[in-house]
C-alpha cells in the first residue's frame, strides 16, 4: 500500500462492480454535491445495475 501512496493514488477500489459508484461519488463531492444527493443518486445506480435488491 505504501508503494500507491508513493505514487500520488489517494483513492483505491478493489471490486470492479463498484469502480464506476466510487468514481461517480468521488465527482460529486468534488463537484459540490450535498451527501443526501449522492446517496439517492448512486442508489438508484445501484438498483438499476442490479448490484442491490
Amino acid at each position: 500500500m505504501d508503494s500507491i501512496k508513493l505514487a500520488g493514488v489517494n483513492k483505491a477500489v478493489y471490486e470492479e462492480g463498484e469502480t464506476g459508484i466510487a468514481m461517480a461519488r468521488h465527482v460529486m463531492e468534488r463537484r459540490g454535491v450535498d451527501a443526501a444527493t449522492i446517496k439517492q443518486l448512486l442508489g438508484a445506480l445501484r438498483k438499476l445495475w442490479k448490484m442491490e435488491d
